[in-house]
């Protein structure tokens, strides 16, 4: 009989349940297993919704586009009434997506180097700077990409195709690569 446990979006490229990683010149590469991603949608007759919000997860959402609020948990925008929570407990006001996405941290001095190589999003600091964040692309594989700040962004990537994000990001780090 299979194992229907829970495990990691990688956890076939890791040992005994640990989180996946890879090191290179001046990038890390780490699958972030475990963390809770909810969506939230503005419910426009409810007058409450922000004041909630702020109190559950400690900041109110963010009304910028692209931009995130960061309390107990980060908030950020990504449609007008809609924002992806990260990290913090499942709510009964948000849909848990946690199960359908891998969590890969990409840090280093070269981490929006290598980024740029298959994101259509300007990383230089001053057009994508910490706290900013998009849906978008790596290479053809649909993202949501966060900067946590200059050297330190977070990849959200659908579970079906956590492996072939890491994959062409391990290629992307190598030294022949560059």
């Amino acid at each position: 009989m299979s194992d229907l446990a829970p495990s990691s979006g990688l956890s076939h490229l890791s040992r005994a349940g640990a989180a996946a990683m890879f090191a290179g010149e001046g990038v890390a590469l780490r699958e972030e297993p475990g963390l809770c991603a909810m969506l939230l949608f503005d419910k426009s007759e409810d007058s409450k919704f922000r004041r909630r919000v702020a109190r559950t997860f400690g900041a109110e959402p963010p009304t910028t586009p692209n931009t995130v609020a960061v309390g107990a948990s980060a908030i950020a925008w990504i449609a007008p009434g809609q924002w992806l929570v990260i990290g913090g407990d499942p709510v009964a006001d948000g849909l848990d997506v946690s199960d359908a996405y891998c969590a890969i941290s990409v840090k280093g001095r070269r981490a929006a180097d290598l980024l740029s190589k298959s994101v259509p999003v300007d990383l230089d600091v001053k057009a994508f700077a910490a706290l900013c964040c998009a849906r978008t692309v790596l290479g053809s594989i649909p993202i949501f990409l966060m900067a946590r700040d200059e050297s330190d962004f977070l990849l959200l990537v659908e579970r079906g195709l956590a492996y072939a994000a890491w994959a062409w990001l391990v290629d992307g780090a190598s030294p022949r690569a560059r």
